[in-house]
């Protein structure tokens, strides 16, 4: 008996797609359709929108999925069943899947709600099948669709059911005008310019057009209309047409009433078409389309009775349409709102049965009666290659489906069933499926049956793919091809038998390198050439093939995958390679070799650093750090990492039992701490891994891996040399974490090869894994803060997380919480701050989660300390006394803070800690000052709890002595005691007044050398930032020497040494312009001609300051007349405050200068007979550079007090050196 006594091949060509238009005629369709989830949601929502209660938008679906997704078939499915119901013979078999797949209830409700047509209850629906576009616009191919629908039920009148649609009124208007004008019958449309006339010869062909609903008609003819009326237009409205959405409206109703029907059904097959065409054809009015579409929906889904269903069959959702074809903002919110008009989308997804297409070799043949009766027989055979299936995972997603997989394929093998669509990468997949049992029907029906069974010899394996396809794959792949034939060149047996079965193991490994999915496993080869699985007796002889292929060195298994794979160029030893490299890693310790490559370490070992714990009971959370420990440094290493790790782990690298027994030792004798110590009971020695029966150690893999890398890095090796390097690492790879695992791991602690200890303690911790150990170490970390205060701010509440750390919203809060009662904006419950914003976020989970916020009678305020309990009471009063502690001698460090909350007992985030400190201090704020710095209170308060801050702070408190002295300085300055004011607020407001004091002296006064050091060192004092009231209390008492005498031994000295003080600075002022003064009145001319003389030669010299002294001469009539100020701001041209001692001395200087240079220049002597004209004396060009040096000149000799001889000879010896 042969093949073709079992099966017949369809001759006949099959399309590979369903096209809708022809398949809702089609019942084998329904009969062969096989239910997916997806389709299952679809039928549940249809049972329900045909009710009269469903809302419109549920009348109104998009069933969207990719090519080759069932989308089409469903869609056929969907019209015969609305328009059939579900009784025909084909949806028979479609309810019994139902019924198989759990959904009776579904199968039962489609029963009930769509009856067959012959039952007087049923109510079907008139299917109007659209397909793409080709059209004018949506609307009229909505109506072409409709008109045809109509046409095709033979048992419907037309005139009773559509209204007098805008066809109808135009072929009625075409017809009176031919009446009134013979003229028009059957005239050549070409006489007139009409846009699309060519479509149409005559008027009467545009007529018969017109009659038949044919949208482009419509349009030539209204343009005709307008061409012979002389620019009138034809108003369809006014002529009583109904546009396309109240024909629907109207034909739904005359369906329902006058046939019994449920109204209409439009299903658009490729609808996502007509969309593109739509937003792509820029003479269509894309937006005013999609808007009128949205209201037909609206309106025609709408009636309880004759409503319109309306399915839109696409690739994508709608929305993606706006994307894929670049239209504008726009459109897509059109899309998006026509979008919502419809019920939600249902992706049209197949199962793994249907997309693999085997549903579609079964539809290409047919069972013979023999067939049959040999299929209801048992077959020992197919139970057996079924099984051996289902190893497979090409088949695991088929489940339940596989056994008709195997009806469906036959006589094709299941897995050369898969090759076969796989081959998509070369031709579609469909249609390399359709065509090959049509193709290969004479060689495939011609095989022979064993014994009358089937599922045997004759079935057509993977390995013949290449028979059938070696053009196709040569062409894909032509290095592979050629590894292929010369691995087939260099095959040798016993037999011919022999020989097959090892060509066709390669043939396999080909493809499996070829085809998606498909992976030459031992399995697969058993499966595929002995319809069984490995290692049985029937498939034995596969392991003596395989391992001849490998000796001969033409296939090679990855160690990894256990995959077979062709082996690399002939010659190349992949091992040889790496041994070259080994030799410089060899003589490394593993300890040395994971330090030096931290790429390795970091792959073999991604447990090394640091790792949160779960939150505590408060939420924060705390964090272990996990570590390599070499016992020969354990000292060094096991240093406690800073505050913000709350535990430590070590991997300990003992290399020997002893070395790990010392260490035990040494681990017993430690302080308790949470630090935990893994330890490979018998060293890392004392393990091997084997590979192809050579012995490797711990070392020994390390170097492997590394060398490997070495050599895929190297561009010399081939991409198949590299492959089996690649193997090979992940294989050694591999093997490293094995020893690791026994090392630190799971395995290890169950076969006890390592143990785990805490430091301070000889007891052996229980746990089985990372994961019990890990909760063993969250209990006793939690232990270590019996203390600790709730945090729930995300960000905040992670001990190692320093993200909020001086962060800037952190310092708007301490703002806030300091000023909270002077601003009435801020007292609520989130301090003013949105509950949106982050701000609002962090206090909540700070202060809120700490209840610290209370409503009193006023309104929202903050706890005090008092009013708190427990662990935050006594947090909150540790800030306190710690900040505001009396009698504390030097200013205090913050940052002591932040070591002592982060650490036991507490353990509290470092990034809260400014926001509890402003609760603790808020009421007392203006009695602490910060040192050194004149950043804002709270600003500085955020800052200070910054690791690595020195920020300091300290209490604003007075002893008796400094209150004395500051009140005496007060009291020297004028200042009296506001009753109001404290003594504490009275000694700053006394130090505040000193300063401004001092501030406002001229700074010539105060950099002046003529001021006694007393005072030159409160100069000095006060220009230093951040110096406190008591700093100058202190100060001020140390420079006056007054210690003894306060605070009243003797308040009278206090008086007198504050006073000298004072009277310093003035006796320096007053010095200054005494000095200006006597120079002016020993400079000024003596009477008006000496005067009128001196002013015209200044003006002849020429040089700015001897402009500026003529002009102070000429605006005064007496010395007395200007001030000794206004002589400086004019010499100088600056202030008198802002000279200095060496300025006032340029000035005199340059006066004194200036008047015996004008007193001394002789008069021009005028001729005695013919007057000459008067030459004016050269005018000197001022040098501000060189005047300055000869001021400078004149006010070391006017300082000196030599006398003038003794000048004229210090110059001349000045001079007669820079001659020589």
């Amino acid at each position: 008996m042969n093949l073709h006594d079992v099966i017949q091949i369809n001759p006949e060509q099959t399309s590979a797609a369903i096209v809708l238009e022809q398949g809702i005629s089609n019942n084998a369709l329904v009969a062969h359709y096989t239910p997916t989830q997806a389709a299952i949601q679809v039928f549940k929502h249809l049972a329900e929108a045909v009710l009269p209660s469903a809302k419109s938008e549920q009348r109104a679906l998009n069933l969207y999925g990719s090519y080759g997704s069932g989308k089409s078939h469903l869609a056929v499915v969907l019209a015969q069943l609305l328009r059939d119901g579900a009784s025909t013979k084909g949806f028979s078999k479609l309810i019994e899947r139902l019924c198989l797949a759990g959904e009776n209830q579904l199968a039962d409700k489609l029963k009930e709600a769509f009856l067959p047509k012959t039952d007087k209850e049923a109510k079907p629906y008139l299917l109007v099948s659209l397909y793409a576009s080709g059209t004018t616009s949506l609307g009229a191919k909505l109506m072409e669709g409709l008109f045809d629908a109509l046409q095709r039920e033979s048992e419907l009148d037309i005139k009773a059911i559509l209204p007098s649609t805008e066809y109808e009124v135009c072929v009625k208007r075409f017809e009176k005008m031919i009446d009134d004008n013979e003229a028009f019958s059957d005239a050549d449309l070409s006489q007139w310019t009409l846009k699309r006339s060519h479509h149409y010869i005559s008027t009467e062909d545009l007529l018969f057009n017109l009659k038949g609903h044919q949208p482009l008609a419509l349009e030539v003819f209204l343009d005709w209309h307008e061409a012979v009326c002389f620019g009138q237009s034809f108003d369809i409205s006014q002529a009583g047409g109904k546009n396309y959405i109240d024909a629907y409206l109207e034909a739904g109703k005359n369906l329902a009433e006058k046939y019994n029907y449920g109204g209409i059904v439009v299903l658009w097959d490729e609808f996502g078409n007509a969309l593109e065409d739509l937003i792509g054809n820029t003479a269509r009015n894309a937006g005013q389309e999609i808007m009128s579409l949205q209201q037909f929906i609206e309106t025609v889904c709408e009636p309880d009775t004759g409503h319109t269903l309306f399915f839109g069959v696409t690739h994508v959702s709608f929305q993606e349409y706006g994307d894929r074809t670049h239209a504008s903002e726009v459109i897509k919110e059109s899309l998006e709102k026509i979008s919502g008009r419809f019920n939600k989308a249902f992706k049209i997804e197949l199962n793994a049965a249907e997309s693999d297409g085997y549903h579609l070799l079964g539809m290409q043949k047919t069972w013979s009666e023999q067939g049959k009766q040999l299929l209801s027989q048992d077959q020992p055979a197919k139970l057996k290659l079924l099984e051996a299936c289902k190893s497979l995972p090409l088949f695991q997603s088929l489940n339940e489906h596989l056994e008709q997989v195997f009806e469906d394929v036959y006589p094709l093998h299941p897995v050369m069933a898969v090759g076969l669509f796989n081959l998509s990468k070369l031709a579609q997949a469909n249609r390399t499926a359709l065509t090959f049992f049509r193709d290969n029907a004479g060689e495939i029906l011609n095989a022979e049956l064993n014994d009358h069974h089937l599922w045997q010899k004759e079935l057509v394996r993977l390995p013949q793919l290449l028979h059938y396809y070696a053009d196709n794959l040569k062409k894909e792949s032509p290095s592979d091809w050629r590894r292929y034939e010369q691995a087939i060149s260099n095959v040798n047996g016993d037999s011919a038998e022999e020989i097959k079965i090892r060509k066709d193991i390669l043939s396999v490994l080909l493809l499996a390198q070829l085809l998606e999915n498909v992976k030459a496993s031992d399995e697969l080869l058993a499966c595929v050439l002995y319809d069984d699985e490995p290692n049985t007796a029937h498939s034995e002889a596969l392991n003596q093939h395989s391992a001849y292929l490998k000796d001969a060195g033409l296939i090679w298994k990855n160690p990894v995958t256990h995959f077979w794979l062709f082996a690399g160029e002939s010659g190349v030893d992949s091992e040889s390679l790496i041994e070259k490299e080994i030799d410089s890693f060899s003589e490394h310790s593993y300890q040395y070799l994971l330090e030096t490559y931290p790429d390795m370490q970091e792959d073999i070992l991604p447990i090394l650093g640091e790792h949160d714990l779960e939150p505590s009971a408060c939420g924060i959370i705390r964090s272990y750090a996990v570590n390599l420990l070499t016992p020969s440094l354990l000292s060094e290493q096991l240093k406690t990492k800073g505050l913000s790790l709350s535990a430590q782990v070590f991997l300990v690298l003992a290399d020997t039992q002893q070395e790990a027994n010392t260490l035990k030792t040494q681990i017993q004798e430690m302080p308790s701490a949470n630090h935990f110590f893994w330890i490979p009971v018998l060293g890392i020695q004392s393990e091997t891994t084997i590979e192809n029966d050579i012995s490797f150690k711990f070392n020994d893999l390390l170097c492997r891996y590394l060398a490997i890398n070495v050599q895929l890095k190297s561009s010399a090796s081939s991409e198949n040399v590299k492959k089996q390097l690649e193997a090979k690492w992940e294989s050694n790879r591999q093997a490293i974490k094995q020893l690791l695992q026994k090392f630190y791991g799971r395995s290890g602690l169950n076969s006890a090869k390592c143990q785990i200890y805490q430091a301070g303690s000889s007891e052996l911790l229980s746990c089985e894994s990372w994961h019990g150990f890990k909760e063993l170490l969250a209990v006793d970390v939690a232990a270590t803060y019996p203390q600790e205060i709730t945090i729930r701010a995300m960000n905040m509440n992670g001990l190692r997380n320093e993200k909020y750390t001086g962060y800037k919203k952190i310092i708007n809060i301490v703002e806030r919480i300091l000023k909270f009662d002077e601003n009435p904006s801020y007292q609520k419950d989130l301090l003013g701050f949105n509950d949106t914003s982050e701000e609002g976020s962090l206090i909540d989970g700070v202060l809120g989660a700490n209840q610290l916020f209370i409503k009193r009678s006023g309104g929202w305020d903050i706890k005090l300390i008092t009013e708190t309990e427990g662990h935050l009471k006594t947090v909150l009063k540790l800030l306190h006394d710690s900040l505001l502690r009396k009698n504390r001698k030097d200013a205090y460090v913050v940052s002591e803070l932040r070591k002592k909350l982060m650490a036991a007992p507490y353990g509290i985030p470092a990034c809260t800690l400014p926001i509890f400190t402003a609760i603790a201090i808020r009421q007392e704020v203006k009695r602490l000052r910060w040192v050194g710095s004149d950043n804002s209170f709270s600003k500085n308060l955020t800052l200070a709890f910054k690791e690595g801050s020195k920020l300091k702070i300290r209490l604003s408190e007075f002893g008796g002595k400094q209150f004395a002295m500051l009140f005496l300085m007060g009291k020297s300055l004028g200042i009296e005691k506001d009753e109001a004011l404290t003594n504490e607020e009275y000694a700053t407001v006394c130090a505040a007044k000193l300063r401004k004091f001092v501030n406002t002296k001229p700074e010539g006064v105060k950099a002046s050398n003529q001021l006694d050091f007393k005072t030159q060192k409160l100069v000095a004092f006060l220009n230093t930032v951040g110096k406190s009231a008591q700093e100058l209390a202190d100060f001020l008492i140390d420079i006056l020497d007054v210690k003894k005498d306060l605070p009243s031994h003797d308040v009278s000295k206090v008086i007198a040494a504050v006073q000298a003080l004072f009277n310093d600075f003035l006796k320096v002022e007053d010095a200054k312009l005494h000095e200006i003064k006597l120079c002016w009145d020993d400079a000024f001319p003596v009477n008006k001609d000496e005067k009128q003389t001196i002013v015209t030669r200044l003006k002849q010299i020429g040089t700015g300051q001897a402009q500026q002294l003529a002009d102070l001469l000429v605006e005064t009539n007496d010395a007395e007349d200007i001030e000794p100020k206004t002589v400086i701001e004019k010499m100088l041209s600056r202030s008198f405050d802002e000279c200095s001692d060496s300025d006032i001395g340029r000035c005199t200087g340059a006066i004194e200068q200036l008047i015996e240079q004008a007193v001394l220049t002789p008069e021009p002597i005028a001729p005695p007979i013919t007057p000459l004209p008067i030459i004016p004396p050269p005018i000197i060009t001022p040098n501000p550079e060189l005047e300055g040096i000869v001021n400078e000149i004149r006010y070391i000799f006017s300082a000196s007090k030599l006398p003038k001889e003794k000048i004229i000879n210090v110059l001349n010896q000045v001079l007669q050196h820079y001659r020589d």
